[in-house]
């Protein structure tokens, strides 16, 4: 299956940097494949509760443990949750 235009969730390689500035419940769009390297676009970062439209990493391969694919609906219930899970967290005054 062609991982391009799909939206996927990452679970990256313990050790690895990008793996220490987001994490595995980050939603991305895989953008491109070119020699090695995934073009992929941040959807919603759980850490800072932000929908990214624009935001986009080159990403080594290696640095990618696994990855899977989330239907249209499975993302939306997945971003909807962080988002309440991250209004609790942060509570408006």
């Amino acid at each position: 299956m062609d991982p391009i235009g799909q939206l996927v969730e990452v679970h990256w390689k313990p050790g690895c940097a990008i793996a220490n500035n987001l994490k595995d419940q980050s939603l991305f769009v895989v953008r491109g494949l070119v020699e090695g390297m995934l073009l992929m676009g941040l959807v919603y970062d759980e850490r800072s509760g932000i929908h990214h439209g624009e935001t986009t990493y080159f990403v080594n391969c290696a640095s990618v443990d696994h990855m899977r694919t989330l239907t249209e609906h499975e993302a939306l219930a997945r971003i909807q949750a962080l988002e309440n899970r991250f209004a609790e967290a942060h509570p408006r005054d």
